[in-house]
């Protein structure tokens, strides 16, 4: 299985974008939007600190619909789950990290 990053583009929400990558030769999207093909799974890993105010950026993490993700990758890929960790991790390398996690 070869996944690469091809973009991410912000939706109203910065967490709540679009993932493009390309799976194997073809270009497939997660998210939120009708548009996507897969629904979106991450969120930002950060916290925001209501004592303090202090927002913390951390990696990106599975949070969301992994079970609808796993469902829908099975007709694409032999392990859905490595092939979300792959896109995970290339969203951690590519993406910058969101706030706090709180805004959805």
């Amino acid at each position: 299985m070869n996944i690469q990053f091809i973009k991410y583009e912000e939706g109203m929400m910065y967490c709540d974008g679009t993932l493009t990558v390309m799976i194997d030769g073809n270009t497939w999207k997660f998210g939120s939007k009708s548009s996507c093909d897969f629904p979106r799974f991450w969120s930002s890993g950060g916290y925001y600190d209501t004592d303090t105010g202090e927002v913390t950026t951390l990696p990106w993490i599975i949070k969301y619909n992994i079970d609808d993700v796993y469902s829908a990758l099975t007709d694409i890929v032999d392990d859905p789950h490595q092939a979300v960790l792959e896109c995970l991790n290339l969203m951690n390398k590519h993406v910058d990290y969101g706030c706090c996690g709180e805004c959805l």
